[in-house]
């Protein structure tokens, strides 16, 4: 039997240092990646969180009493949402 077994255990060496030596190789690269990831998903949490804030308080009316000619910032936010009022459209009538 081990003469029968002798022949794979080079191969079966050899196949395992390549193994080993692929993922020495790529770890540092993998590593890189998810702090990467994780610092992008910070950052959008971050915009997420400040971009509901934003449309909780003007849909409450923090902005309301700042113009008096011109439709209330929350009523353009209810019809047509944040974006619309930030860009400045429906707040002279209808869009």
């Amino acid at each position: 039997m081990a003469d029968d077994e002798e022949p794979d255990v080079p191969e079966r060496a050899a196949r395992g240092l390549l193994r080993g030596w692929i993922l020495a190789k790529t770890m540092p690269l993998l590593i890189r990646v998810a702090a990467w990831a994780i610092l992008l998903l910070i950052i959008a949490l971050g915009g997420a969180l400040a971009w509901w804030r934003a449309r909780r308080a003007v849909l409450k009316g923090a902005l309301d009493g700042e113009r008096k000619l011109e439709r209330l910032p929350s009523e353009i936010v209810r019809e047509h949402g944040l974006l619309a009022w930030i860009k400045g459209e429906g707040s002279q009538g209808e869009m």
